[in-house]
This record gives structure tokens, C-alpha cells and sequence, in this order.
């Protein structure tokens, strides 16, 4: 018996256009705010930084945020399989976060609802 792979053929998520449009205002909007809120204590103050993870509590949130970035590029390589694809969300995720990286990548991902019919 011989085992072939099945070619998986990507779907894209059919999407109101209201809702690709929140998704991008939210993928801006947590790129501004939170991460922009971020870089700007971080260079105003860079010991807070280390406040942060001497703090056993700080660093259990830290340790949750490298956990959820591994689930989700779990979930986008499923959805993807394609390793540039992942890289472009790994690198999204560093540059604005993961409140970034998700909306954007939806986004990227999904088509007019109305237009795919």
C-alpha cells in the first residue's frame, strides 16, 4: 500500500467586510496602543524591564505570553503549512505582539464574504 500525502488546498475564512475591517482597526490599534505604550516605557526606563522579571509574577506572564506565541504558531502553521507564512507571523508577533499578529494575520487570511459568493 502506498501512503500518499494529501495536498491540502488553503480555503481562506470568508469574512463580512465590517469584520475585516475590525480586524485590521484592531490590529493597528494594538500595534499604537499597547505596544507602542511598551517601547516607550522600555526606553524611557530599560530597569523596568528587569524589575519585571526578577517579579515572580511578571515572569509567570512572560512565561504565558512565549506559551501562547508557540500555541498560535502551532495554529497558523495547521492553517498555513507553508514556512515563510509562519515566519511573517513569528516576525508580526515580535514586532507588535501577539494582540498584533492575530487580528493581522485573520486578516490577511480572509476574503470579502460577499465577493467570494
Amino acid at each position: 500500500m502506498s501512503h500518499k500525502k494529501k495536498e491540502q488546498k488553503f480555503m481562506p475564512i470568508g469574512l463580512p467586510a465590517r469584520v475585516r475591517s475590525l480586524l485590521l482597526v484592531a490590529a493597528v490599534f494594538c500595534f499604537a496602543a499597547p505596544n507602542g505604550y511598551f517601547l516607550y516605557r522600555y526606553m524611557k526606563e530599560p530597569q523596568l524591564m528587569q524589575s519585571l522579571l526578577a517579579n515572580p509574577l511578571g515572569l509567570t506572564f512572560v512565561s504565558e505570553t512565549a506559551l501562547l506565541l508557540l500555541l498560535f504558531l502551532i495554529a497558523v502553521w495547521y492553517v498555513k503549512r507553508e514556512r515563510l507564512k509562519v515566519f511573517y507571523y513569528l516576525l508580526a508577533a515580535f514586532v507588535g505582539g501577539l494582540a498584533f499578529a492575530l487580528p493581522l494575520f485573520l486578516w490577511f487570511n480572509s476574503v470579502d464574504k460577499k465577493r467570494d459568493s
